[in-house]
């Protein structure tokens, strides 16, 4: 099992990266800061898994935290102030 991710969380990171003018290849990355997770903008690397919208990759993430994400989805939380993307475990212990 592995980090999955909603088509809405892809759409979303998808509307962002073509909306910020970034240099082409660009994606979002999910990495550890320390204090949690955060999106940070950057290249996919040789041994990040991918996650692809309309055939663009969007999110890479690297494989240490992909097995610290194991059994959660990436999804959307619509706020607000628009969407907000949000983390969620399939199986939260009780």
């Amino acid at each position: 099992m592995t980090l999955k991710t909603s088509d809405s969380a892809r759409a979303v990171l998808f509307q962002l990266l073509q909306e910020s003018n970034l240099p082409e290849g660009a994606v979002a990355r999910l990495a550890d800061d320390g204090e949690g997770f955060s999106l940070q903008i950057g290249d996919v690397q040789e041994s990040d898994e991918t996650f692809d919208h309309e055939g663009q990759a969007v999110l890479a993430i690297d494989q240490q935290v992909a097995s610290q994400l194991d059994g959660c989805t990436l999804d959307i939380e619509v706020t607000e102030a628009g969407p907000a993307l949000i983390l969620k475990e399939e199986n939260p212990s009780t």
